[in-house]
């Protein structure tokens, strides 16, 4: 029988996902001895949902001997259904055992006894030289990378973009020249038409000439309409065909609130663009509108 919270209760601890901790012959600077210790805690079969405190000790066998290290006590650890993580720091004693041993001690918080439970359980190695559990930023620069070591393939996808990479950073000398002029080296459109756009296998999306050369300037119209005539200023500049006319400029001026409209347009009548300056009969407001024209030369 075993009591959680001075109550005779059965207490179950299993241990799941815990970390690996990797086999050192001795400590340097930066390795962590820090790992994470999950588990499920249950009181006569059902998952505590709880503040527990913990106290674990690390042993190097299963059964006797002396703790490796100063108990760890976490206090008011929250178990939710039953699921539990601690972070566990015995220094570098993890590091020097080739087997580990966790023996660990529950209360619910506030109450006054802890109970041992039992049998302790043993921590997964594995024989690495070092292991790294997180890496401060900024602790892993260029220097520290050998040359050609980090490849596509050991990169996530979208996970460097150019928010990581610093301005000035990537160079012509950085760029293998031959990859970049492999998607477009079959690029090529037939004549009459241009490049709109290069598809990811290096092949180009081709687009029709429009066949606009060049433009010409072909004059300047003036349509007015003042004090709220209601009648529109009217007046036909250059034909559609060979032309582009547009506004260039609009003044408005006297309009007295939000119900009066004053309007400058340009629209296609007859084949021919024609500049409109329109008010609104009853109100005193005025429009001046100036049109622009071009002219264009196209392929024969």
């Amino acid at each position: 029988m075993r009591t959680l919270g001075g109550v005779m209760n059965h207490i179950k601890l299993i241990l799941f996902g815990l970390l690996s901790v990797g086999l050192y012959s001795e400590i340097t600077q930066g390795q962590v001895t820090e790992f994470i210790y999950q588990g499920e805690l249950l009181e006569n079969g059902v998952p505590v949902d709880d503040a527990v405190d913990f106290i674990v000790d690390l042993y190097a066998g299963e059964q006797g001997g002396n703790a490796l290290a100063d108990s760890v006590l976490v206090t008011g650890a929250p178990v939710d259904e039953g699921m539990f993580s601690l972070n566990l720091e015995f220094g570098s004693v993890v590091f020097n055992n080739t087997e580990l041993w966790l023996e660990v001690s529950t209360r619910r918080t506030g109450a006054p006894v802890f109970t041992l439970l039992q049998p302790r359980l043993k921590v997964a190695q594995q024989p690495r030289t070092s292991i790294a559990f997180s890496v401060a930023p900024n602790r892993v620069g260029g220097n520290n990378i050998i040359d050609n070591n980090v490849l596509h393939e050991d990169l996530a996808s979208n996970a460097v973009g150019t928010f990581e990479i610093s301005n000035g950073n990537v160079t012509l000398n950085d760029i293998d020249s031959s990859s970049i002029q492999r998607l477009v080296v079959n690029a090529a459109c037939p004549a009459g038409t241009w490049i709109r756009e290069i598809r990811e296998d290096g092949t180009a999306l081709c687009h029709a000439d429009t066949g606009l050369r060049s433009f010409q300037f072909a004059g300047t119209f003036l349509a007015q309409s003042e004090n709220g005539t209601g009648n529109p200023g009217q007046v036909f500049m250059q034909p559609t065909a060979g032309h582009i006319c547009f506004l260039s400029r609009v003044q408005l001026r006297d309009a007295d609130n939000d119900n009066e409209d004053l309007l400058c347009r340009v629209r296609i009548a007859a084949f021919r663009y024609l500049l409109e300056a329109i008010t609104e009969d009853g109100f005193d407001g005025d429009a001046f509108c100036e049109g622009l024209c071009l002219s264009f030369d196209s392929t024969p």
